[in-house]
């Protein structure tokens, strides 16, 4: 992955472990990505497995294309009990489009994401559902 990312992040904690800490964290983060590629998508890490979902409902192969690029991202967040609820999420670039909003689960790493892609000028509706943690097998 190349390009930049920036991150704000205001968080609040209270407790003395782990556990009490997850649980009263609070607060608002704000991810902002400018001219990024995301490279050997055959090989992605897990943990950007849902860049697969959004390249498979705009109907794109990740074998023909082992990279994709965005132009412009941006995502928001506020964080209460261990969930983060994305107000809003938006990704730009030359070959899909992808908004929405949704939520992530810190005690299980489960993403969940709602909203469209659009390529080719074509929208779809977009639908991930994904746990972001490795499997043992």
């Amino acid at each position: 992955m190349t390009g930049n990312i920036s991150i704000f992040a205001k968080v609040f904690v209270t407790g003395d472990n782990p556990k009490t800490l997850m649980d009263t964290a609070r607060g608002e983060i704000t991810v902002t990505l400018a001219s990024v590629s995301v490279y050997q998508l055959s090989n992605l890490d897990y943990r950007l497995g849902f860049l697969l979902d959004i390249l498979d409902t705009a109907g794109i192969n990740p074998g023909a294309e082992d990279s994709v690029s965005f132009t412009k991202g941006n995502a928001r967040a506020s964080m209460k009990k261990g969930r983060f609820v994305l107000d809003r999420f938006f990704l730009r670039g030359p070959l899909v489009d992808a908004w929405g909003s949704g939520e992530f689960l810190l005690k299980e790493k489960r993403l969940k994401l709602t909203g469209q892609v659009q390529t080719a000028g074509i929208t779809k509706d977009l639908d991930v559902d994904r746990v972001l943690k490795r499997s043992r097998i």
